[in-house]
């Protein structure tokens, strides 16, 4: 028993992280997929994702194959150790390059490993907006979607106040819009990272402008918070947030709940599906095979 423990101890790592899964990880059979609504829209999303040799990254990236009419939302932290040109071309884009052409991108912490994240501008072009202006948004049906970079102003390649005050003036200038953001660092978190107390103008000025969603990784786990204020205090009408850090690399232990945890696993890797409609969204959480986990539910906006 004490050899056992030893072995688990090195397996799991920092963070005391769970192993991947084992040679025969696939993704679900994905089951009838509901035709879309008219104006509806369908998104796949996670991060944590192209660690080379993980099963699981091969098996959300499965995922994402068998839902072509999908948008893909790539939550940062897309290619290990340091998003080089090199580990995109090996352990992102075998994995997850087949929906390249439809995915919106932000940059993790390990993207900026590598100088100015050259390796994640250079594999998604266009789509990744400019080293000095990585921040963007689109429409996708009813929705405003915002893609943030919450790295680039910590190693010193943008300015976070800029970044501020375009979120407000755009978000002003859409006001009635259904509104999603996606970001890699979450503002609340159960796991060894935790709540990211350095994301918190750009919550409050999504919670004040009466946005719906935000999407972030960096903690690999799942977890979905109930919707929440400006202060992260639960109320209705408020921020509905996920950590997704469940596309690849190795899981890590949830700690104590964080308030407004309403569901979450440290066992399942998978990808968020949303399905947004002009005045609200359906979720369902798709898992690879041998990590059953289930999280389904609606929201209005």
């Amino acid at each position: 028993m004490v050899a056992l423990a030893i072995v688990l101890s090195q397996v799991q790592g920092q963070f005391g992280r769970w192993p991947l899964p084992g040679p025969d990880a696939t993704a679900l059979p994905i089951g009838a997929v509901d035709a879309l609504p008219p104006g509806a829209v369908r998104v796949l999303t996670a991060g944590d994702i192209g660690r080379c040799g993980s099963r699981a990254a091969v098996a959300t990236g499965a995922l994402l194959d068998a839902v072509p009419d999908a948008t893909v939302i790539a939550l940062g932290d897309n290619a290990y150790d340091r998003g080089t040109v090199a580990e995109y071309a090996a352990c992102y884009d075998p994995v997850w390059g087949a929906a390249k052409a439809r995915t919106l991108p932000v940059p993790g912490n390990h993207e900026y490993e590598t100088t100015g994240a050259s390796g994640y501008f250079a594999y998604f072009g266009e789509a990744a907006g400019t080293p000095g202006l990585p921040w963007r948004a689109r429409d996708l049906g009813a929705w405003r979607v915002y893609l943030l970079d919450v790295e680039c102003g910590a190693v010193g390649r943008c300015d976070d106040d800029a970044q501020l005050d375009w979120l407000r003036r755009d978000l002003a200038a859409h006001p009635s819009a259904c509104v999603l953001a996606a970001m890699h660092r979450p503002r609340f978190s159960s796991g060894p990272h935790g709540s990211q107390a350095d994301v918190d103008p750009l919550w409050r000025a999504l919670a004040e402008a009466g946005a719906d969603i935000v999407l972030a990784a960096h903690d690999h786990l799942y977890e979905r918070f109930a919707p929440m204020d400006a202060d992260g205090e639960v109320t209705d009408g408020g921020l509905r947030s996920w950590v997704l850090g469940t596309g690849g690399d190795n899981l890590y232990h949830l700690g104590r709940p964080v308030p407004g945890s309403e569901r979450r696993t440290d066992r399942a890797h998978g990808v968020l599906e949303l399905v947004l409609h002009p005045g609200g969204y359906d979720w369902r959480f798709r898992t690879v095979m041998g990590e059953p986990f289930g999280d389904t539910g609606s929201g209005t906006c």
